[in-house]
C-alpha cells in the first residue's frame, strides 16, 4: 500500500511535468539570469554516508539513530517525513504532497527485495535514515512506468524521518470505538423518534467479536 500511494503521487507530478512542456533549460538561455548564477556562493558538499546493505537492491544508513522502542510491525500504522529523489529530481516529498504534515501508511509485509518497509521496520520514532533503492527493481516489481530520466542501474534516495507509530491494537481499538459510538448515536435517534411518536420500538443491540 505504501508503494501504490507513493506511485500516485510521482504518476501526478510526472503527468503535470510532461504537459507544461517547459523546462529549466529555457531558463538558463536568459542573460540575466546567467549572470546571477556567476555570483552565486559554490555548492555545498554533499555528505557521504555509511550504508549498510539489507539485500542487492536496497542499502541504509542512519542519520539519527535513537535509543527507544518500539521499532513499526505489519499491521500498525505510521507517520513519517519522505522525500524521494534520483538524479536530482524530487519524485515525492510528504512535506508538500501533505501541506507539511506527515504522510500516514499502513505497514505490510514487503513484497520484493528492495521494497522500502524493509529499512522502516528497522527504525524507531525519531529516527532518520538515507536509503538507496534500486530504481528498476522498485519500477518492475510495482508494475508502474520508468521515467525517461531514470536509467538501468539507477538508484532512488530515500530520506525518512519516522515520527510515530499506531500499534495494530491500538488501531482496533479505535475502530471499535468509533464503531460503538456510531451505533449508540443511531440507536439515540431511533429512541427520540420513537418518542416523539408515541411509539415503542425494540431495540436491538449488535454485539461483534473483536477482530
Amino acid at each position: 500500500m505504501l508503494q501504490r500511494c507513493l506511485f500516485i503521487v510521482i504518476a501526478l507530478y510526472f503527468s503535470f511535468f510532461t504537459a507544461s512542456g517547459k523546462s529549466s533549460e529555457s531558463i538558463l538561455h536568459n542573460t540575466n539570469v546567467r549572470t546571477v548564477m556567476n555570483w552565486q556562493q559554490p555548492q555545498q558538499v554533499q555528505p557521504t554516508y555509511n550504508y549498510k546493505i539489507i539485500n542487492p537492491n536496497l542499502q541504509y544508513a542512519f542519520v539519527i539513530n535513537k535509543p527507544t522502542t518500539p521499532n513499526p510491525k505489519e499491521g500498525d500504522q505510521i507517520s513519517v517525513n519522505m522525500k524521494m529523489i534520483c538524479n536530482g529530481q524530487i519524485l515525492f516529498n510528504s512535506a508538500q504532497s501533505f501541506k507539511g504534515k506527515p504522510a500516514v501508511y499502513g505497514v505490510n509485509k514487503p513484497t520484493f527485495k528492495g521494497d522500502i518497509i524493509e529499512a522502516i521496520i528497522l527504525m524507531t520514532p525519531g529516527d532518520s535514515i538515507v536509503c538507496l533503492a534500486d530504481a528498476n527493481a522498485l519500477f518492475k516489481n510495482t508494475k508502474n512506468k520508468r521515467p525517461d530520466f531514470i536509467k538501468p542501474g539507477d538508484k532512488i534516495q530515500y530520506f525518512i524521518k519516522l515520527i510515530s507509530i499506531k500499534t495494530k491494537e491500538k488501531l482496533q481499538k479505535e475502530q471499535q470505538d468509533a464503531f460503538n459510538k456510531q451505533m449508540n448515536e443511531q440507536i439515540t435517534k431511533q429512541k427520540e423518534a420513537a418518542e416523539k411518536q408515541g411509539k415503542k420500538i425494540l431495540i436491538i443491540t449488535p454485539h461483534y467479536p473483536p477482530s
